[in-house]
């Protein structure tokens, strides 16, 4: 359950750090952020996790996401 809640935290930390505006998100991030990180500081996962979508996806309500994870201590990812 912690790996996951963590590859969880990751995964919205490497999404919200790959976004061109994420400096400029304003209220909403700073009022999310505490709720999903606490006082962590969010570190620089690039090397580490790699998210990948399609610009256009055919459908979407229904999104495919690929997730490649290179954990130092050899633990992987099994679902998303």
């Amino acid at each position: 359950m912690a790996v996951t809640k963590t590859l969880t935290a990751v995964g919205f930390a490497l999404a919200v750090c790959a976004l061109p505006m994420a400096a400029e998100a304003g209220k909403t991030w700073d009022s999310l952020k505490p709720d999903v990180f606490g006082a962590r500081p969010i570190q620089d996962g690039r090397g580490i996790v790699q998210l990948t979508a399609p610009n256009r996806p055919e459908d979407q309500r229904a999104v495919p996401v690929a997730v490649a994870a290179r954990f130092a201590d050899g633990r992987t990812i099994k679902s998303v």
